[in-house]
């Protein structure tokens, strides 16, 4: 990400080691012993977020260290194989990206899009000590979400906002 940026935009490489390609060390669930609070126009997180042990807790972080109208840009694994273990915890899909991003967590959604495909055919073991297999459908490979910081968010409010899954559940 470097590369493509510099000269246009000051950019901050944060990771919780030391690296030729970190500029601070610290840890994403405590952006703010980094970064003063206000101080960032945009968090931009490719393909971390699955191994943080609170993602949500990383987007509370992130709203503070964004300046009002500030970015959040991730993507996020939906369908990949277990990596970096055993610090691989979650995945998300395009549906979900509004589970984090909302107005309790101080952001709106702009857009969301899903990258890549494939198609996943589990191999499921029966009772009777054969295997089954469920019909492959095509899925993502990744999800990519951009959100602007609305307003400050002080503590931890978030529960299930209103309106974020309509319809009927299926059970299918």
């Amino acid at each position: 990400m470097r590369r493509r940026v510099e000269g246009r935009w000051r950019y901050l490489g944060l990771d919780y080691k030391a690296d030729a390609n970190v500029d601070l060390t610290g840890d994403a669930h405590h952006l703010t012993r980094s970064l003063g609070p206000g101080t960032v126009d945009l968090v931009y997180s490719s393909e971390v977020m699955e191994h943080l042990l609170s993602p949500l807790r990383f987007v509370f972080e992130a709203n503070r260290v964004l300046v009002r109208g500030g970015l959040f840009i991730a993507r996020m694994p939906t369908i990949w194989p277990l990596h970096a273990e055993p610090w691989d915890f979650w995945r998300i899909t395009s549906h979900g990206w509004p589970s984090l991003l909302n107005a309790e967590t101080g952001f709106e959604i702009l857009d969301r899009c899903e990258v890549g495909q494939t198609t996943v055919v589990p191999l499921l073991a029966r009772a009777d000590n054969g295997r089954m297999s469920m019909p492959g459908s095509p899925a993502p490979m990744l999800t990519v979400v951009v959100a602007r910081k609305l307003a400050e968010v002080g503590r931890d409010s978030s529960g299930r906002p209103e309106g974020l899954a309509a319809g009927d559940y299926d059970h299918a």
